[in-house]
């Protein structure tokens, strides 16, 4: 009998040690193709404007990239494209490096992850975040940066989720 008990402590110890090592998702409540950040109050887009998403957890299709401006009309009455705080709240450390929760983000493009904010800096530069290396950054320099074709990740205006 103490070997049942012994057995079944190790699958509840071992239940709860797999869900702390994912702790970050414990701060999202997912909603299919909708993810509502607890922290920040914020709903996000699952997917990557030019993605779909699928039952299975992922997203179907490559992201589109788009110029700032063009990026900027993607925001309508219901979603928007984030500011650079938001985009930072996304990242989390771990170990060593900064991620994004891929779990909860899914990342399938092979190429860099950078993403427009709504956050224009001059007339040749605005904040991106680098979902590879889990930072926010703007480019200096005399380059016309805004014609640079990054990727969007819509965040929702007033969110339906609590």
């Amino acid at each position: 009998m103490p070997k049942i008990f012994s057995f079944l402590f190790l699958i509840i110890t071992f239940s709860f040690a797999k869900a702390e090592s994912v702790a970050i998702t414990g701060r999202y409540k997912l909603y299919g193709a909708f993810v509502f950040d607890t922290q920040t109050k914020l709903t996000w887009a699952r997917c990557s404007v030019g993605q779909k998403w699928l039952p299975s957890g992922k997203c179907k299709g490559s992201p589109k990239g788009y110029t700032f401006k063009a990026a900027q009309k993607l925001s309508n009455a219901n979603w928007r494209v984030p500011t650079k705080s938001e985009l930072d709240s996304l990242f989390f450390s771990s170990g060593l490096l900064i991620k994004i929760d891929t779990t909860v983000f899914p990342m399938n493009s092979k190429r860099k992850k950078l993403y427009w904010s709504s956050e224009q800096v001059d007339e040749s530069s605005a904040w991106y975040a680098d979902f590879n290396t889990g930072s926010t950054d703007r480019y200096y320099g005399d380059y016309d940066f805004l014609n640079e074709k990054f990727f969007v990740r819509l965040v929702q205006v007033n969110s339906i989720f609590k």
